[in-house]
């Protein structure tokens, strides 16, 4: 029996010139060359198994370094957005295929999964002091941040994991703000920002998303209680938990 002809995926080529050069005093840089290149995959200006520009002519499109431009591909290849092939470029990953994209993630997740878990017990054991030691009323904390849990529970219902991730974030760092300490804060923020491409990924593993809020409403409602030693325990315990999970959900057949 004659078998089918099997598709060939177009590896064209996609010109600089669809990008804008990005402003340098517009804050991060990396963050903004990756929404940039998001957005113009999106926008579908160029599709699944197209090669994006050489670094050196995406770099200059954007106005930005080289450096600056891997940090931006990092973050899009963990989020399954496009797949860097050595040799041969970065290409795009069709956003329609989720079992390719969720390939890419994981990968993603397992060649980084070492850096990871020393980056998350860094953070268990600064950001715990930090809530540990602060000077706000918990109550106080806690009010400000149920705000947070119920956007962070509506971006994942309505299937919206950066945003969840982004809320997600901005929890960490409300939670570390009310130390006086202020190389602790300065540290703790930090150490949340650069795990920032991280919490996009993670985001995506659907187990991981659900442990997260139940986990931060433990936090908020100790807080609540005004027992900050028992949210700075609980706090340390989210940290090493997700770790976990990740790690058993990558080791899973």
């Amino acid at each position: 029996m004659t078998q089918p002809a099997r598709a060939v995926v177009r590896r064209r080529k996609v010109s600089a010139a669809v990008f804008s050069r990005l402003d340098p005093g517009s804050g991060d840089l990396a963050e903004a060359a990756a929404a940039q290149i998001r957005d113009r995959i999106e926008d579908g200006h160029f599709g699944h198994g197209e090669r994006l520009p050489s670094e050196r002519d995406l770099a200059d499109g954007l106005g930005i370094s080289r450096a600056v431009l891997r940090e931006s591909l990092r973050s899009l290849e963990s989020l399954g957005y496009v797949e860097s092939s050595l040799g041969r470029g970065t290409f795009v990953v069709d956003p329609s295929d989720q079992w390719r994209s969720q390939r890419v993630i994981e990968d993603w997740l397992r060649i980084h999964q070492a850096a990871l878990r020393d980056l998350v017990e860094l953070r268990s054991a600064i950001e715990s002091q930090a809530v540990r030691g602060g000077g706000q009323d918990p109550r106080d904390l806690a009010r400000s941040l149920r705000p947070l849990i119920t956007a962070q529970a509506e971006a994942i219902a309505d299937g919206r994991p950066d945003d969840a991730a982004e809320i997600d974030i901005t929890f960490h760092l409300q939670l570390a703000s009310g130390t006086p300490n202020q190389p602790l804060l300065a540290l703790a923020r930090a150490l949340i920002i650069r795990a920032r491409q991280a919490a996009h990924a993670v985001y995506r593993v659907t187990a991981y998303q659900e442990g997260s809020v139940r986990q931060h409403r433990a936090i908020v409602a100790a807080l609540a209680r005004g027992d900050r030693d028992m949210a700075a325990d609980l706090l340390a315990e989210h940290h090493l938990s997700r770790s976990d999970q990740v790690a058993s959900f990558l080791e899973r057949d």
